[in-house]
């Protein structure tokens, strides 16, 4: 994260008390964030979101086989960017540090996954494949 360079491997655990932003995702998705913020808020919304009561009109996607192919390759990256952040597993722990962002990786998207599955089957009684895309993602 933003104080990532100001740790070395073995310090940083314990100064942060045992919490490290790995591989910079503080930056990230605030960076992000902010950016789409101001984006938004001068662009303003795409023609035909809203309907004329204010009210949001559905937008539907047009592919759902390219919807869970984006989806996967997605997660597939994840693997990559989060446990490759730690560039290598030679030093000491480090495996261990690759192995756990992997699990977490896996375990997230899982997890996302099924709990909207679950709620989407409580909130609207059907099952949408877009949603539990959109539940891997978050």
């Amino acid at each position: 994260g933003f104080l990532s360079g100001a740790f070395t491997a073995k310090r940083s655990l314990t100064v942060l008390g045992g919490c490290l932003d790995f591989a910079g995702s503080g930056v990230v998705h605030m960076t992000g964030g902010v950016a789409a913020l101001c984006a938004a808020a001068i662009i303003k919304p795409r023609i035909g979101r809203f309907d004329e009561n204010g009210k949001p009109n559905a937008m539907p996607g047009h592919s759902s086989p390219f919807v869970v192919l984006g989806t996967f390759i997605l997660w597939m990256g994840w693997y990559g960017f989060n446990p490759g952040s730690t560039l290598g597993i030679t030093p000491e722990g480090y495996g261990t540090i690759m192995a756990r962002a992997a699990m977490c990786t896996t375990l997230a998207a899982g997890a996302g996954g099924i709990t909207c599955v679950f709620f989407d089957r409580i909130f609207s009684h059907t099952y949408d494949v877009a949603m539990v895309c959109n539940g891997i993602l978050a």
